[in-house]
């Protein structure tokens, strides 16, 4: 469903600060990729891992952020929708766009196991962890970022929920659909 060819030189993807940077879509990667000097892209930890020499793999330090999944679908249509990426997506559940890696679960970003998954919702004090973990001492220059004020229909959050009901597992995040809802 959402496979693509390795076509940029994957060398590109290792930052010269000796890690890697496993990049969830609407979860401040964006600034990450910029302050690391990471090129900037949407593979999964194992297309990273199937196409960068082992060596590299074991010596670099691998991290990723993830994000509550409702914040997340929010951000993503919001992100969508903005006119210069030329989707349109009006119920954030349905259209041919829908594939769009914006809205590909977090799960399945990590697939082979890293060294850190921060979350977004303490980026500030993550990121300062990430650099512990890696010996520098890079400010997080924020980028990206979107106006993501809109609420969920209650189906839209019923479809969420179930779409990403392995986010919602695996990173331990609570389902409090009140605080999403329009109420309709």
């Amino acid at each position: 469903m959402y496979e693509k060819k390795m076509d940029e030189d994957i060398t590109k993807l290792l930052s010269p600060y000796r890690c890697i940077l496993v990049p969830i879509a609407r979860n401040a990667t964006g600034s990450m990729t910029y302050v690391l000097k990471q090129f900037r892209s949407n593979y999964t930890s194992k297309e990273i891992r199937d196409n960068i020499d082992e060596i590299e793999w074991k010596n670099r330090i691998k991290f990723a952020f993830v994000r509550h999944p409702l914040d997340r679908f929010i951000s993503a249509i919001a992100q969508a929708n903005a006119p210069h990426i030329g989707i349109r997506i009006n119920s954030g559940i349905e259209g041919p766009s829908f594939n769009y890696h914006i809205f590909r679960p977090q799960v399945e970003y990590l697939t082979e196991d890293i060294d850190f998954v921060g979350k977004y919702e303490n980026l500030e004090e993550d990121w300062k962890k990430v650099n512990n973990l890696i010996g520098i001492d890079l400010p997080l220059i924020h980028s990206n970022e979107t106006e993501a004020k809109r609420k969920l229909t209650k189906e839209e959050i019923e479809w969420a929920i179930e779409y990403y009901k392995e986010d919602f597992k695996r990173f331990k995040y609570k389902i409090n659909a009140k605080n999403y809802s329009i109420h309709n």
